[in-house]
């Protein structure tokens, strides 16, 4: 009998090492996925039209009248730069602008999932030319926030955009796939979508010297959607990547202050093998100054569901680190 249970007792203790062995496996090669990713964005080669040096100002103030009104205030605001009103269109601004190549941060912060908010911590890379879009964004996630004994269950989330192509890998622990989607319309697009969303993270994406352009919409009409009419100032701008014609389109609200509030959009999503659109609402706030720019480190974000906003997501950034253009 005590024979039958230390083998009983051995297979089990067998099978809990054979099982903690599969998961730090998978999880490594998870992270090694990503960090190839990562150095995929980091080592992009598409450079600025305009070379950028930090040690002296630029004549940039045409491009920059070009722009929607709002974008103006906003850059003026985010960048610290001088308005040139009265003062003819090359005058030169006083205020050293350098153009955002990449940027690296941490976040801290809570996803909902199941009905259940569960704290996660995370880190995103970010290249921010507009001519060569991409960032991916690793998250883990507890599964059972509320049971400590359980703190190393996680959820483990990969979000990119990298190569035109987008990509969204959830898995339970590393070994169980929940979901995982790369390279089709809908993932890439709405990848393409989020990368639009965050310029407020790296706001020299929205000068023209910074690679192609952003087509701004026209006409004066807000978008369409079920959120409720924004009354202040607002610009909308489509950003469309290669020959694959993936193109997305998102609304910049801002506020009183000049500053980018909220972002909105229609999000692809591909559900039951079909391809849908969501509405989406990201809401940016409490802007710090880091390396001479305003950069937003509180964000929520969340899908339109019967005329409400349902938040799936709210983040803390922290850690930011730039890199700039030569």
């Amino acid at each position: 009998m005590i024979e039958t249970t230390t083998t009983h007792l051995t297979r089990i203790a067998a099978f809990i090492a054979a099982s903690y062995f599969l998961v730090y496996i998978r999880r490594r090669s998870f992270k090694r996925e990503s960090k190839e990713l990562v150095d995929k964005v980091l080592q992009n080669q598409v450079s600025p039209k305009v070379k950028f040096h930090d040690n002296h100002g630029l004549f940039i103030q045409d491009s920059i009248n070009a722009l929607p009104l709002a974008v103006q205030s906003y850059l003026r605001a985010a960048l610290f730069l001088i308005d040139d009103e009265g003062r003819g269109p090359n005058y030169m601004m006083h205020t050293p602008i350098a153009v955002i190549r990449s940027v690296q941060l941490k976040q801290k912060g809570t996803l909902l999932v199941n009905d259940q908010w569960l704290p996660f911590t995370a880190a995103q890379t970010a290249f921010a030319s507009p001519a060569a879009p991409g960032f991916v964004w690793e998250c883990s996630a507890n599964m059972h926030p509320a049971l400590p004994i359980l703190k190393s269950l996680k959820y483990f989330v990969r979000d990119a955009y990298v190569d035109k192509t987008g990509e969204l890998d959830v898995n339970a622990m590393g070994v169980m796939p929940i979901v995982n989607m790369k390279g089709t319309e809908a993932i890439n697009s709405g990848e393409l979508m989020r990368w639009m969303a965050e310029i407020p993270l790296y706001p020299t994406a929205f000068l023209p010297q910074s690679g192609a352009r952003v087509v701004w919409v026209k006409d004066s009409h807000q978008l369409e959607g079920p959120w409720s009419e924004y009354h202040g100032a607002f610009a909308r701008g489509r950003l469309s990547a290669g020959d694959e014609n993936i193109t997305t389109e998102v609304q910049f609200c801002f506020g009183e202050d000049g500053l980018i509030s909220s972002v909105r959009a229609h999000r692809a999503q591909e559900i039951d093998g079909s391809i849908t659109t969501m509405p989406w609402e990201g809401r940016i706030s409490e802007y710090t100054a880091i390396d001479g720019m305003l950069v937003p480190t509180k964000w929520e974000a969340g899908y339109w569901k019967k005329d409400k906003l349902q938040l799936y997501y709210k983040a803390v950034n922290h850690s930011f680190q730039y890199t700039y253009f030569d």
